[in-house]
C-alpha cells in the first residue's frame, strides 16, 4: 500500500468474534477510509460492521459470498460450492481406484461448522462424494471442527480409535488436511498408498505433501 500512497492497518482476529468487533469499533474510532475483514462469523459481526458504514467506511468482506452476506459494500473471494466440490472430486476418484469393492467407504469430513462459508464448501464436499463414488456407500462418520492442523490431528486420531478402518478425509482448508495425514501417519498407515486426503486454499505448506503423494490436491 505504501507505493499507492495508502497506509495499511492490519491486525488479528485470531478467528476470535469479540476481538473481531473490537478491532472494528477501533477502525471506526481511527476514521479509516475503509475496511477489509475475514469476519469469523458475519452474522455476529454485521450490526458494528453496518455501523462502519454508516459512517461512511465501505467494508469489504473477503471469504462471503453475496449469496450469504449481502449487505456489505461488497464480497471478494471464490465459491465456496465450487472449491468444496472440486476437493470431494478427488477424494472421490481415489476412492473409486482404492475402494471400488467394498460396500461402505468410511469419511471424515474437517471443518468450521461456526462458518457459513465453510458449512457451504462442507457440504459441497460431501455432495461431491456423493455424485461421484460410483460402487461403495459413503458413510461420513465425522463432521466436526478440524481446520487447524492440531484439531485436524486430534480429530483424526480420535476418529480412528472408533473406525479403524477410515482412511477418508476431506478438509475445508489445507491444515485440517495436513494434520489428517499427521494422525495416519502416527498409526503406521502409509497415506500415498492406502488414504484419500484432500483439502483447499493452495497454501504453500500443502505443496511437498502433493508432491509426496499424500494430499491429493487443495
Amino acid at each position: 500500500g505504501t507505493d499507492r500512497g495508502i497506509k495499511v492497518l492490519s491486525t488479528d482476529g485470531e478467528s476470535n468474534v469479540d476481538k473481531q468487533i473490537h478491532i472494528i469499533e477501533d477502525f471506526i474510532t481511527k476514521g479509516v477510509d475503509g475496511i477489509i475483514i475475514s469476519a469469523v462469523n458475519p452474522n455476529a459481526e454485521r450490526a458494528i460492521l453496518e455501523e462502519a458504514k454508516d459512517e461512511g467506511i465501505p467494508v469489504l468482506l473477503q471469504g462471503q459470498e453475496r449469496v450469504e452476506a449481502d449487505w456489505p459494500t461488497a464480497n471478494v473471494g471464490y465459491s465456496e460450492w465450487d472449491m468444496g466440490y472440486m476437493a470431494g472430486e478427488l477424494v472421490a476418484d481415489r476412492i473409486n481406484e482404492l475402494f471400488a469393492d467394498k460396500k461402505v467407504v468410511k469419511v471424515a469430513i474437517l471443518g468450521f461448522p461456526s462458518w457459513p462459508s465453510c458449512i457451504r464448501r462442507a457440504d459441497a464436499h460431501i455432495q461431491a462424494l456423493k455424485d461421484k463414488v460410483k460402487g461403495p456407500k459413503i458413510e461420513v462418520v465425522i463432521r466436526q471442527e478440524g481446520g487447524t492442523r492440531q484439531n485436524g490431528l486430534k480429530v483424526i486420531e480420535t476418529a480412528l480409535q472408533a473406525h479403524p478402518d477410515l482412511r477418508c478425509v476431506v478438509s475445508i482448508n489445507d491444515d485440517g488436511a495436513i494434520g489428517a495425514i499427521a494422525a495416519f501417519e502416527a498409526a503406521g498407515i502409509d497415506v500415498a498408498k492406502e488414504c484419500a486426503v484432500a483439502g483447499c486454499n493452495n497454501d504453500r505448506a500443502a505443496r511437498p505433501y502433493i508432491r509426496e503423494g499424500k494430499l491429493l490436491g487443495s
